[in-house]
């Protein structure tokens, strides 16, 4: 019985791997097995001793154990994926109430992390493997450290494209960690994009550049939810009443299906095809050009600025004059652009950075603001999320009613809904976002730009959107014939071959 329990647990440990990483090679699946039955010795080592204190080490063993395949696990059920550097990106720049909400979702998965968690602890318990010969018995405990050492000597002595840290970890029992040291290395890219050199010399500025421009960066928004592009729902009541003062895409799409991707790209003049390679490019984007220009820069977020892992998204916010993060919903924004507004004689570009309609959507607006109450308790929530923003940007459209003032409202990606919840996903439908540029009456009618866009964009077209407001009349975003899309797994594909 007990031999069954460990073989169990052995091939439990192929199948997270296999959907973790996505291995298909015999070789691999077989090192991995030895590591963990390594692992699993060790630890049984140690359980046997007489010091009671080693025995919180098992414990800890089990719990990393658990949590490594927690994440592999949590991809595939949610994702259908394998757990990837994007993933891998979202993990380490949480917060707590990310963490918090997130959770609120994903019960099972909590439950069988505890599963996991007390599953291995009874395995190492009732090992049953006993060798009496010390020595074979030391051997076999360190195999699950050998192994991954053996394996980063082979493999860096014959290339050096990822770090040893990163290889050190594929071949041990905690294989999900390799993708999150990739991830490791957005710590450093803020000096790479704030020292790239732009030369913006050879613009030409027009006479009627705008003087207040805002761009709200929405969250997980989709158009098919919003009333504006004909949702049965009332969600966009004050969007609707604005159409007349719309430049409105009906077709547009986010490059990537997450925020750590699309946010920096649709800042910036960087494509999927170049956001791997070419960081520095990143250094190329719209607050860099509006501080060229002459505007005061502001980025003000209720995403919150994660942990000391810091992210690409709050690298690009670093970048601007004033970069302020907030808690509670999203209309604490509010305020903040009326404090900015005071100002009237200067050139200001705004950028809001919302939660919007982030999962779980029934906490990102106030009880109060619940407009819609039926038997879809997961399709209210996320309705009544996308009217909550409506109603921010019905105040931010009074507010800049009477200026010189244009605004942006886009959302970095959109969810797929899956079994009667909604998911970041890399297809179509996570990726069919609401677009526009919403002028007020007091724009100089030759800025205007306003009408129905139909061809399908992706938000590459942002930064030239943005030029477009503030002056720049010599760069115009060129016509793409195949759009690019950024997988989670950061390979670029075309657009038209996601799947729904």
């Amino acid at each position: 019985m007990k031999i069954l329990l460990l073989i169990a647990a052995l091939l439990c440990n192929v199948f997270v791997y296999f959907v973790s990483l996505e291995k298909t090679y015999i070789e691999e699946i077989i090192i991995i097995t030895v590591v963990l039955f390594s692992f699993y010795h060790f630890l049984s080592s140690i359980y046997c001793s007489k010091y009671v204190l080693l025995k919180s080490v098992v414990f800890g063993g089990c719990f990393v154990l658990s949590l490594n395949q927690i994440f592999g696990l949590g991809a595939f059920l949610i994702y259908d994926s394998r757990f990837t550097y994007g993933h891998a990106l979202s993990l380490l720049n949480s917060n707590v109430n990310e963490v918090q909400s997130m959770l609120s979702t994903m019960t099972v998965l909590i439950a069988i992390f505890v599963f996991l968690l007390f599953f291995h602890f009874y395995v190492v318990k009732f090992y049953p493997i006993k060798l009496k010969n010390k020595l074979a018995s030391i051997s076999i405990s360190l195999l699950w450290i050998l192994v991954p050492i053996c394996s980063v000597t082979f493999y860096h002595s014959k290339t050096a494209v990822e770090r040893m840290s990163s290889l050190l970890f594929s071949s041990s029992p905690f294989y999900t960690i390799r993708v999150v040291i990739q991830a490791f290395d957005q710590y450093n890219e803020f000096h790479i994009i704030k020292n790239h050199a732009v030369d913006y010399s050879h613009l030409t500025i027009g006479n009627n550049p705008i003087k207040t421009i805002v761009l709200v960066i929405g969250e997980s928004a989709r158009r098919c939810n919003m009333s504006l592009y004909g949702y049965t729902r009332d969600t966009t009541p004050f969007q609707k009443q604005e159409y007349n003062n719309l430049k409105l895409y009906t077709d547009m799409v986010s490059s990537a299906g997450i925020t750590l991707f699309s946010v920096p790209m649709l800042l910036s003049t960087v494509r999927p095809e170049k956001f791997q390679e070419h960081k520095e490019q990143l250094g190329d984007n719209i607050i860099g050009l509006a501080k060229y220009l002459g505007y005061t820069t502001y980025w003000l977020s209720t995403q919150e600025k994660g942990n000391r892992y810091v992210s690409t998204v709050s690298n690009m916010a670093r970048l601007a004059d004033s970069t302020l993060w907030y808690t509670g919903y999203d209309e604490v924004l509010i305020d903040k652009v009326k404090k900015i507004q005071q100002n009237r004689t200067q050139k200001k570009v705004i950028i809001l950075h919302n939660n919007g309609s982030h999962s779980n959507a029934c906490d990102k607006y106030p009880e109060t603001e619940a407009f819609f109450v039926g038997d879809n308790s997961v399709l209210d929530c996320y309705d009544n999320s996308v009217r909550y923003t409506d109603k921010l940007l019905g105040r931010l459209f009074r507010l800049l009613d009477e200026e010189d003032a244009a605004l942006i409202y886009l959302s970095d990606h959109a969810e797929k809904f899956v079994e009667s919840r909604f998911i970041h996903s890399d297809s179509k439908e996570g990726t069919e976002i609401p677009y526009y540029v919403w002028y007020s009456p007091m724009c100089p009618e030759e800025m205007r730009d306003i009408g129905i866009h139909r061809e399908r964009a992706s938000l590459t077209t942002n930064y030239y959107e943005m030029a477009y407001l503030m002056g720049i009349t010599n760069i115009r975003c060129e016509k793409e014939h195949k759009i690019k899309f950024l997988k989670s797994d950061l390979s670029v594909v075309d657009y038209d071959t996601l799947m729904p």
